[in-house]
């Protein structure tokens, strides 16, 4: 992936950040407890004056109101780390580290997009649904625990940039964010357990994690990875899927969105009984479904 590249940030000062921090953490509260004022400022100190630091800490503390948890954020041993110009920022690995586990790890798969890649809300929340990320609540859709997970993230400003186009969210993520994820994914993926494999039409570059082979798409390609869950076959030049791809058992999410020529898709893909998204969007030439591809309940 490369090395970082050190950032000119453009630093507030003590009193802007506090205000910055406190709009976040505080909101409008008419009441606001005097003693979390004062921690609250000694937290800004150590923002070095970074608006992202402020947003971020103040998002996570948002949702915190005992005087303990503040003095948590104040005295962790993270501000203690040694930093360089191109190291993770304290602040923003402190706001991770106070995420519940699923956010954590919503936040850190966000890693797998290039930087400045501007996403798409409903797309990102059925890669979340494929890796399993997301929790069933009582009677719940997946789709609106996806939701409610993105709106939390966006709040502890893990995501800005926010347009709505056709109906659809767009977003993106700050670089440092990005950089955060990226350190997180990295540490978490080793190439014994691909789960998520993504066929590029330009350059031909097939992406698994963080590795990158350079190839033109081939079904005996794909045969290695019997484990996937999250196949992305995107724009690539192909006529027809094969039919062992009903072999892959474990597949929650397949993106077969702008492939021009295909034409039908192979029965056997009825047979991935996981399967709950299957982007087919702008396959103009489609015609031909399976039968049995109406009685899927989870599609």
């Amino acid at each position: 992936m490369g090395t970082s590249q050190p950032y000119e940030l453009s630093n507030l000062s003590q009193e802007d950040c506090w205000l910055l921090f406190m709009q976040r953490a505080l909101g409008q509260q008419e009441e606001i407890n005097p003693n979390l004022v004062v921690i609250g400022k000694e937290i800004v100190k150590k923002c070095g004056g970074v608006p992202l630091a402020a947003k971020t800490l103040g998002g996570i503390l948002r949702f915190k109101r005992e005087e303990r948890e503040w003095e948590h954020v104040r005295d962790s041993e993270i501000w203690k780390l040694p930093q360089d110009e191109s190291s993770i920022l304290p602040a923003l690995r402190l706001s991770y580290h106070h995420l519940p586990l699923d956010l954590r790890q919503c936040i850190a798969y966000c890693a797998v997009f290039p930087k400045d890649t501007e996403m798409e809300k409903e797309n990102l929340i059925s890669l979340w649904m494929a890796h399993g990320f997301l929790l069933s609540k009582g009677n719940l859709e997946l789709e609106y625990v996806g939701n409610e997970v993105w709106n939390k993230l966006y709040l502890r400003s893990f995501f800005q940039e926010i347009k709505v186009k056709s109906g659809n969210t767009y977003f993106k993520m700050h670089d440092l964010i990005h950089d955060l994820a990226t350190s997180l994914f990295s540490a978490s993926t080793s190439s014994s357990n691909i789960r998520q494999v993504s066929v590029k039409y330009y350059p031909y570059m097939m992406s698994i994690g963080f590795a990158e082979i350079v190839s033109p798409y081939s079904t005996s390609l794909l045969q290695n990875f019997i484990s996937l869950s999250v196949l992305n076959l995107s724009y690539i030049e192909l006529e027809q899927l094969p039919s062992s791809i009903g072999d892959r058992v474990h597949l929650r999410y397949l993106n077969l969105s702008s492939i021009l020529r295909i034409c039908s898709l192979p029965k056997q893909l009825c047979k991935i009984q996981n399967l709950q998204t299957l982007d087919l969007h702008d396959c103009t030439s489609l015609c031909c479904f399976p039968k049995q591809t109406s009685k899927r309940g989870s599609l």
